[in-house]
This record gives C-alpha cells, structure tokens and sequence, in this order.
C-alpha cells in the first residue's frame, strides 16, 4: 500500500511540475515590457509630449473662428389699440461672422517654442527609457531570484529526505540495541529542523515567484519552471571605457543634459519679448434682416442684407515693463546653473557608483569561484561522511556537523552566484547598455 502511494504522490508531482509553463529570461523581459504598469504609463506620458510636438502648439499656425446665428421674432399687435401698427409683426435676422488671426512675426517665439516642445518630447522618452532599464533590471534579478530560491527548495529537500532515511534507519538501530535513545531524538531532532527550513524556504520561493509575476503584471498564482543555472558573463573590463561608455550613455545624465537644454530654451523664449510683434487679423460679417409688417397700408415686407470686410496689420512692441523680463531672465540663468551644478554632482555620483561596481564585480567574481570550490568539497565530504556513518566509522554528531557545513556552503555559494549576476547587472545599467543587451 504504501508503495503505491509513493507511486501515484511521485506521478502527482510529475504533473505538477509538466503543467507548469517554462519561460526563459528573454521570453521574461519581452512579457514584462509589453505588460509592465510601469512602462505602459510613461509610455503614455510620452505620447502625449509627442503629440503636443507641433508647430500648431508653437503658434505658427493662423486661428480662424466662424460664429453664426438665425433669429426669428413674432409680435401679435392685432388687438392692441396702442400699438401704431395694429397687424401681425414679424422679423428674421441672419448674422455671420468669420475671423481669422495669424502671427507673422513674434521675435522668434514661434521657433524657441518648438524646440522647447521638442526639447521635453526628448525628455518624457528619457524617462521612458529610466523606465524601462529599472523594469528589465527588476525583472533579470527576479527571475534568478527565482531559481536561487529553487535550488534552497531543492538543497533542503535533499536534506530533509536523508534524514527521513537516518532516522528511520536509527529507529530501527535503537529497536535492536546498537542505538542510543539520545542518538535517535538527535536525529529526529535534526529531521524537524530541517524539515521547517525546507517549509520556510518553500514559502520563499513561492512570494519570490508571486514578485516575479507582480513584474510581469500577469496573475500572481501564476506558476513558472525557469532555468536551472544562472548564466554568467566574467569578462575584464577597463575603467575607463566604462567611464567613458557611461558619460556618454547614461540615462540619468542624459535626462540631465536635456533639463539644461530647456532653461536655456526658457533663457531665448524670454529675450522674444525685446522684439516687436506683427500680426495679421481679417474676417468678414453678413447680416440679413427681414421684416414682415402685415396688411399694414404702407408697408408690406422688407428685406435688409449687409456684407463687411476687414483686414488690420498689428504692431506691438513692448517698451517697458519695470524690469520684470530682466529679472525672470536673471532667475532662469541661475536655474540653468543649478542644473549645470546637478550635472556635474550627478557625474561625479555616477563615476564613483561605477567604481564601486566594477570593484564589487571583481572581487565577487573570485568569491563566486571559492565558495563555488568549497560548495563542490562540501558536497564531496558530505557523500563520504555518509558512508562513513554507515560503516560505523563516524557518529551522529559529527554527521551533522559535516552536514550542517555542507547546507552552509550552498546557501553561500547560491547567495554569491546571485551577487555576482547582480553587479553584471549594474555595470550594464549604469553604462547605459542594459536595454540593448537584452532586446
């Protein structure tokens, strides 16, 4: 009976396991990118700078307006013996208008105007891109947070199941004599403990999953099978190409190069307001009006039609205003050098950040290779000291030390395989070349 059991419970999870979709990395990136909350709102906050990127949101278009109307008047005087005209009054108006204005020359408002649009088009993109870089950069960690988890499910469950087998195995030593009652509760006392690392470290892996799919925007039950390995790129890198590469690509300061271009934008749109305006306004009105005065002797009806054209030339030039230009000028220079300050802060963060990460990634690196070593040793001690507890040449306790060391140096080992992804990331980030390496 109770083989069957192990049977159909290995065949459940079999199905379990087949049910599950597989998605790799890039399959990840290009869900998280079309689906992502994140993207999909600055992708609209983009869209709409776009669109007001025209040259009739500039003001170099003409306005033209049409207005109209129809009115229609009755006045029954029939019976009223003070009214001059004791008849049926009656009278229909037409009026029409239609005017049209146009800025010929503004001081070449009409022209900063269309580069500041353009100007905060280019930035709303920007923030777009920081977007996107945050989003494949959370989105590569979740998913090899998936399968660093995965592979604790798994050591765990490898632990736990030998246990299982020792402490039967124990049991059935104590039952005949060749065991101690404090060896069996020592072993029964390490399957627990194991076997509430393996519960918790179950539940890890599930809210780590539940995140990923939160990225992905998709159903948080949703259940995946990833990779078994996560891939890593050592390379050597040359700081200064690296420095150069982010200075030039970087995301932050190149949003940062754009809010300088628009104050000195702002600084050319101010100095318009020295030059004179001249503008063209023209239009013409219809009116008809009819007159209905009855059987009044007379008169009978009367038709009026009226058509007026117009055309003005304008001239403004603003002569003095008390200094309020200068002084707007004055604060948006001093804004400009603020954000000129900023970007020079902000390189110099970023230099350093990026030192910080290459040197991380080095050092990590030869972390990674060591505890990858040791986790191999581990493995290998391991193996042997369970033989060796078999043959008697060992007891319990020192089982449990070698394996409690061997548990140690693979959560150490899956914790640094994931540090040193992390730091590829970053470097890839900060240099601005995180997007294109993984379209």
């Amino acid at each position: 009976m109770k083989k069957n059991i192990i049977i159909i419970l290995s065949i459940i999870s079999f199905l379990q396991i087949s049910s599950q979709d597989h998605i790799k990395i890039e399959d990840a990136i290009q869900i998280g990118l079309k689906q992502n909350f994140d993207i999909l709102i600055t992708k609209q906050n983009y869209n709409i700078s776009k669109l007001d990127n025209n040259w009739t949101q500039a003001g170099a278009l003409p306005t033209i307006n049409f207005s109209g109307n129809i009115g229609k008047n009755i006045s029954d005087q029939r019976n009223n013996p003070t009214s001059f005209i004791q008849a049926m009054l009656k009278s229909d108006a037409i009026n029409a208008s239609i005017n049209a204005n146009w800025t010929i020359f503004n001081g070449f408002m009409i022209k900063a105007n269309k580069e500041k649009l353009q100007n905060y088009e280019d930035l709303s993109y920007g923030n777009l891109t920081l977007v996107i870089e945050n989003t494949i950069q959370a989105i590569i960690l979740s998913y090899y947070n998936c399968i660093i988890q995965k592979k604790r499910v798994q050591l765990f469950e490898d632990i736990v199941n030998l246990s299982r087998t020792r402490l039967k195995y124990e049991k059935e030593k104590l039952n005949i004599g060749k065991s101690t009652k404090i060896e069996y509760l020592q072993k029964k006392s390490a399957m627990l403990t194991d076997s509430s690392n393996l519960i918790i470290q179950r539940m890890n892996y599930s809210n780590s999953v539940k995140n990923f799919n939160l990225l992905l925007s998709i159903e948080s039950e949703k259940k995946w099978s990833f990779d078994d390995q996560i891939a890593h790129n050592m390379q050597v890198y040359n700081l200064k190409d690296l420095e150069e590469k982010t200075i030039r690509n970087n995301q932050n300061l190149i949003n940062q190069y754009i809010n300088i271009k628009i104050s000195e934008q702002n600084i050319k749109l101010m100095k318009t307001q020295f030059y004179p305006m001249i503008g063209i306004n023209a239009g013409a009105t219809y009116n008809q009006s009819k007159y209905d005065l009855g059987n009044f002797e007379y008169n009978g009806s009367s038709t009026g039609k009226t058509l007026n054209y117009f055309s003005n030339l304008s001239l403004n030039l603003k002569i003095f205003d008390g200094g309020k230009i200068f002084q707007t000028i004055n604060k948006i220079k001093l804004q400009k050098k603020r954000d000129e300050l900023e970007l020079s802060k902000l390189q110099q963060e970023v230099k350093a950040e990026l030192k910080q990460y290459l040197n991380e990634y080095n050092h990590k690196i030869i972390l990674y290779n060591l505890n990858k070593k040791t986790y191999e040793i581990s493995k290998i001690n391991y193996d042997l000291a369970i033989e060796r507890y078999k043959n008697g040449l060992i007891n319990s306790f020192i089982l449990r030390d070698i394996e409690l060391s061997y548990i140690r140096s693979g959560i150490t080992f899956y914790e640094t395989s994931y540090s040193l992804k992390q730091s590829e990331i970053n470097l890839l980030k900060i240099t601005g070349g995180i997007i294109e390496e993984n379209q």
